[in-house]
């Protein structure tokens, strides 16, 4: 059983305090009924899968974003050094990152980038 906690100085929320007490499974987010449940909520790992999707991917990339997607791959990270390496001006490079952010190929890390696939 999962209950979500309420306000301690709440009448309406003893039902709910009073089943965690009980012994019921406190719940403050969606992960914590997806860790109970791991078998419904966790995808099995197809690597042949997996990696077919990552060559489609890149497959349809623009040669823009194959090459900075390249470059990410490399270990080039910033944007400054994205910028020279790419020869993409800053607008370009802007808008093609946004690109394989949206396409979840990369990730942004602070003010950085890398590969996500």
């Amino acid at each position: 059983m999962f209950a979500v906690p309420g306000q301690i100085n709440t009448y309406s929320s003893g039902g709910t305090n009073d089943l965690i007490k009980k012994g019921a499974k406190l719940v403050s987010c969606s992960e914590d009924i997806f860790e109970e449940y791991p078998e419904y909520f966790s995808a099995p790992r197809n690597e042949a899968l997996q990696e077919a999707v990552e060559r489609r991917l890149i497959e349809e990339m623009t040669d823009d974003e194959r090459q900075v997607f390249r470059l990410i791959e490399e270990g080039i990270s910033d944007f400054d050094t994205l910028t020279d390496q790419s020869q993409l001006d800053a607008s370009s490079l802007n808008y093609t990152l946004t690109l394989l952010t949206l396409k979840g190929v990369i990730d942004v890390v602070g003010t950085s980038y890398q590969k996500r696939i």
